[in-house]
């Protein structure tokens, strides 16, 4: 009889496994992604403001900016340190064209690059004057991360 027990008991492992492995479809997927960027010396709520009138109309309901101040009691002003967080909806749709008018603004100040920091520590760098194919690689990496935190060089 124990091993009827056993074989029972492992049935009901399976099914518990099977059961926990099927998604609830009343759980949404993982349908946004997540980025924190970190521009020391600039002002991100202006960036914020940019970036969204940058994006095209229809992408801009799928893309929430908020900006975060850190506390930092020394600094004032635009060089506050802050962090810009982005939530991008519909599966990281909207990335490339907020990678693209943040590149333009790193040109614009006169940055060089943008440093994505994975969950893994993985570290990817985008220079200000990337190709195309280099946007679309680096947006494919972040995307499948799920998140990162993006520093401007």
């Amino acid at each position: 009889m124990a091993g009827h027990t056993s074989h029972n008991e492992g049935m009901r492992v399976l099914k518990e496994f099977v059961c926990q492995a099927i998604p609830d479809s009343a759980a949404p997927p993982r349908a946004s992604l997540q980025l924190e960027i970190e521009w020391p010396g600039v002002n991100l709520a202006n960036v914020a403001v940019e970036l969204i009138a940058a994006l095209p109309q229809q992408q801009r309901s799928q893309v929430a900016l908020s900006v975060t101040p850190l506390h930092d009691k020394s600094a004032r002003g635009a060089k506050a340190p802050a962090v810009l967080s982005a939530t991008i909806s519909e599966n990281g749709a909207s990335l490339r064209p907020l990678l693209a008018a943040l590149l333009k603004q790193v040109k614009r100040r006169k940055g060089e690059s943008l440093v994505a920091i994975l969950p893994d520590h993985t570290k990817h760098e985008l220079h200000a004057n990337a190709s195309p194919r280099q946007i679309s690689q680096f947006v494919s990496t972040v995307t499948g991360a799920g998140s990162a935190r993006i520093a401007i060089a």
